[in-house]
């Protein structure tokens, strides 16, 4: 019996969910960065193998919003709760619980499908302090699986995988086997290029995407602390995907101002 679905994956900022579905599709297909709200989108990701497609949605993390933008991210992601198969809330062990969290788990609890708690970088403490982490949420919300797992060493990945098929129903598969994301090459080289277009790990907020045109040019594409970023970029096809080995730089060049 085949079968597919569609899981959100929420949780506040830098807590690992662009990490998680890059591991799990074992590509580059989400960006990732230490700076606050780097994913702007929701980042479709398609996971296939033989018993199952898994449709995951990488959506922007859920924070106290300062501006349009922010709350247009927030609206996106407390949204993705709806309609899908299941939902994935992931937790830092090494961060104590704040208001945030436990502002999202009352969202949660409008979930359509069940909510898993995935509490990440446990490889960053010890046994101890993520049995006492667990604990402190299950007091919080009645999750119908709790999987500890540290996205980037690829811990308990494959068990969080098997675990989200059980819950599975039967289903069609929806994307060619081959296909790892809906969204066309050009958007995932955009996010690629935001990605490496920052200075000192400050954001840009004047460049939310870059919008690509042919062929690979090096371009004046911003300004930044008065210096000029030239953009350098060469994409590559496999299979009609974007290349998970694609080059992509962005350098800040020229004198101060």
């Amino acid at each position: 019996m085949f079968k597919s679905g569609f899981v959100s994956i929420v949780g506040r900022p830098n807590v690992g969910k662009s990490t998680l579905l890059n591991q799990i599709l074992k590509t580059k297909l989400a960006i990732m960065s230490d700076v606050a709200q780097t994913t702007r989108n929701t980042i479709q990701g398609i996971y296939t193998d033989d018993e199952a497609q898994i449709i995951f949605m990488d959506t922007p993390g859920i924070h106290k919003p300062q501006d349009g933008l922010g709350n247009f991210m927030n609206t996106t992601a407390l949204n993705s709760i709806y309609g899908v198969d299941m939902v994935l809330f992931i937790a830092p062990a090494n961060e104590t619980i704040g208001r945030g969290d436990r502002f999202i788990i009352e969202r949660l609890k409008e979930a359509d499908g069940p909510v898993f708690l995935l509490l990440n970088k446990c490889d960053l403490v010890s046994k101890d302090e993520v049995i006492k982490k667990l604990t402190e949420w299950k007091e919080l919300f009645d999750f119908k699986e709790i999987i500890p797992i540290s996205a980037l060493e690829d811990q308990n990945v494959d068990t969080l995988i098997s675990t989200i098929k059980n819950y599975l129903n039967e289903g069609m598969m929806y994307y060619p086997k081959d296909q790892m994301t809906d969204h066309p090459e050009r958007f995932v080289m955009a996010e690629f290029i935001r990605e490496k277009i920052s200075y000192r790990g400050k954001r840009l907020p004047a460049i939310p995407t870059y919008p690509l045109p042919s062929g690979g040019k090096r371009r004046r594409v911003s300004s930044c602390h008065n210096r000029d970023i030239l953009l350098s970029y060469t994409t590559e096809r496999r299979n009609n995907l974007l290349s998970p080995t694609c080059f992509c730089r962005a350098t800040c060049t020229g004198k101060r101002k």
